[in-house]
């Protein structure tokens, strides 16, 4: 009888013992979150946001004219989805940034006008469009380096893949990929 007795009182210490633990861990294991633990695992929220794009080039810069006179750099740039509201597909603003730079010297200079109207961009429907003709020219000085912002606009359900340059009987193709901001 007393070892029945031992038996279950020492069961009853471990049970009463594995059950204090239990709480122990459920208490330390309720921390609580600041408020940037929470900002950084959930997405943030975009609410109306319309989706956008940035735009990769390939090359990442050109060399254009008969002379090789204009060094074009793709310094960047975004594509905006474009909605009614109803949410349907409108199509897509895009905004290019350049650096153009006038490789040719005092001595010998060269004078040049690269224009947005002139550039074209090929859609992945196999069709070309121009730049908005407000854009303008960019006339850099020789020697020196000019900043240029061109803006198209895409019909709905197409995508940018290339743009194409032009100047004084050159041309220059760049490969264009658009991939999602988050």
């Amino acid at each position: 009888m007393k070892r029945i007795l031992l038996i279950l009182s020492l069961a009853a210490l471990v049970s009463l013992n594995s059950c204090k633990d239990k709480t122990k861990d459920n208490n330390t294991n309720n921390t609580t979150t600041t408020s940037g633990d929470v900002a950084k695992d959930q997405p943030k929220a975009t609410g109306n946001a319309p989706l956008s794009y940035a735009i990769t080039y390939s090359p990442d810069s050109a060399i254009l004219g008969t002379s090789r006179e204009a060094f074009v750099k793709f310094t960047g740039g975004e594509t905006i989805a474009l909605q009614d509201p109803d949410g349907k597909a409108t199509g897509m603003q895009a905004t290019f940034g350049l650096s153009i730079t006038n490789k040719s010297t005092l001595d010998k200079s060269v004078y040049f006008g690269l224009m947005a109207s002139e550039a074209r961009i090929e859609l992945d429907n196999s069709t070309s469009i121009p730049l908005s003709k407000e854009e303008g020219d960019v006339n850099p000085a020789p020697e020196s380096t000019t900043q240029a912002t061109w803006k198209a606009t895409f019909p709905a359900n197409t995508k940018p893949v290339k743009l194409n340059l032009f100047l004084n009987g050159t041309r220059v193709s760049v490969g264009l990929t658009l991939t999602e901001k988050k």
